[in-house]
């Protein structure tokens, strides 16, 4: 997510960060890339059920260990979708972290 996205995000959002609200919108991004193909208008915040589809199907990939059909298969980390601690994320997310 750009430096952009990000203090749009937290322009949108007040108080503290924990994790779960890092998986809601506005920090999930939704782009309808047939109307929008650079990815100007964040629709996350309209369709909070498609967002909530898309982060259950990412962490169940995730608890199975493939996004592909087959057999669960083991992961040989623990695998966190967000982890607010990492390094990675901008300064101007991690002081906003509880």
């Amino acid at each position: 997510m750009p430096a952009v996205a990000w203090k749009q995000a937290l322009k949108n959002f007040d108080g503290k960060l924990d994790e779960a609200d890092l998986l809601r919108a506005p920090f999930v991004q939704l782009f309808n890339l047939a109307n929008d193909p650079h990815e100007d208008n964040n629709l996350a915040s309209q369709h909070p059920e498609q967002v909530s589809e898309m982060v259950a199907l990412l962490q169940k990939q995730v608890a199975e260990g493939r996004s592909t059909p087959g057999p669960k298969l083991g992961n040989d980390k623990h695998v966190k979708i967000v982890n607010l601690n990492d390094k990675r994320l901008p300064e101007i997310v991690r002081r906003r972290v509880q």
